[in-house]
Parts: structure tokens; C-alpha cells; sequence
């Protein structure tokens, strides 16, 4: 259903395109989030989660949100993920929260060096370890001797 129009859809039904949207609207408030279905069907954890985020565009918002997500390093499975405002303690608390309630046994995690990510990490988690992420080590030294923006360091 993924970019399908909804007049095309609405003919196969019978229904106008207003009242296809609404039908849309309907069905996918009764799918169920993703926390609910880890806390469901989901059991089998490492324990070791990668933590990262993209920023989106989202209608309504003058600038990009953070999408957070987080995904088990050895089963591949992203348990819980959050929409905020902006990369909060606020916001990773509620990360933190929905992985308690799955009862995920965090014991590193594998992030950037977000200092509010870290403060409310250790507030849920706190014998929980912290490994910054390679793709994050990396561009924190490209940025350390402007890689980007200077040519200094080009021949390695």
C-alpha cells in the first residue's frame, strides 16, 4: 500500500477518495506499535543494542525530528523506537522506558556520544556499557582535522 493512490484503491472498493483515506486512517490505528509487538513476541536478545537516529521531515515541524531507533546488534530486531522533538534526556528516557517494559537486558550499548543519551541511558541501565560506534568514531575524526573542508589530510 506504500505510495498507492487512493483513488485507484477507493474504485477497487467503491468508495471515494475521502472516504478511502478515512478507511486507511481507521486500519492503521488498530495495527498495533512496535513495542507492543516486542513485548508480545519477542524474547530472544543479545543484549547488545546499536542506538542511533535520523532526522526527518515531518509535516507540521518547521525543521527535521529525530527518529530514534535502536536495533539488537545479533538478532537484527529493532525492539523500540521513538518520534521526538530533539535529542533529549526526555527522549531517550522514553526509549529507555519502552525497553524495560519489553524487558530487554541492555548490557552495551553501541551509540554516538550523545551526552543526553548517556545521562538517561545510566539512569535506566546503569551497569550498562558504552561503546561509541565506529561510523561515529570515524566522522568525529574527520571532523577533528576538517577532512570536509580541508584538503591537509587527503593523500591518506
Amino acid at each position: 500500500m506504500d505510495g498507492a493512490p487512493f483513488r485507484p484503491l477507493g474504485n477497487e472498493l467503491g468508495l471515494s477518495p475521502s472516504q478511502t483515506y478515512a478507511r486507511v486512517i481507521e486500519e492503521l490505528k488498530q495495527l498495533p506499535n512496535n513495542t507492543e509487538l516486542t513485548q508480545k513476541y519477542c524474547d530472544r536478545w543479545s543484549g547488545i543494542l546499536n542506538i542511533d537516529g535520523k532526522y526527518i521531515a515531518v509535516k507540521g515541524y518547521e525543521k527535521k525530528i529525530p527518529f530514534i531507533w535502536c536495533v539488537d546488534f545479533l538478532q537484527h530486531d529493532f525492539p523500540v523506537s521513538v518520534l521526538a522533538h530533539a535529542e533529549s534526556v526526555e527522549a531517550f528516557s522514553e526509549l529507555f522506558e519502552a525497553l524495560l517494559a519489553c524487558h530487554y537486558p541492555l548490557q552495551v550499548a553501541i551509540c554516538d556520544d550523545v551526552a543526553a543519551l548517556k545521562i538517561a541511558l545510566k539512569r535506566y541501565y546503569p551497569v550498562a556499557e558504552i561503546q561509541l560506534c565506529h561510523t561515529h568514531y570515524i566522522e568525529n575524526i574527520r571532523q577533528q582535522i576538517h577532512l570536509r573542508t580541508q584538503d591537509t589530510y587527503h593523500h591518506f
